[in-house]
């Protein structure tokens, strides 16, 4: 084999290694966010998962913020008396 062939073989075995480095650290963090998802949906009150991000709700008039906090509770409300019937 000459000294190109060579380079080349190199070059190649390096780059299957970045791929591989970078294919296994996206499969940590989606596996990492999935398990948290699921961990958190498991643990967290439904409250929690529904809250809106302070920064958003400032965007938007305090009345409308209320009713959908209204709404939120009273879907609650219905969603656990069709859980006990």
């Amino acid at each position: 084999m000459g000294d190109l062939a060579l380079e080349f073989l190199l070059l190649v075995a390096a780059d299957l290694a970045i791929a591989l480095f970078i294919a296994r650290l996206i499969a940590a963090r989606r596996k990492k966010s999935v398990g948290s998802v699921i961990a958190m949906r498991d643990e967290a009150p439904m409250g929690l998962l529904r809250r809106t991000e302070p920064v958003l709700r400032s965007r938007r008039p305090m009345g409308v913020v209320e009713m959908q906090v209204r709404w939120r509770q009273a879907a609650e409300a219905h969603r656990r008396n069709r859980e006990q019937a």
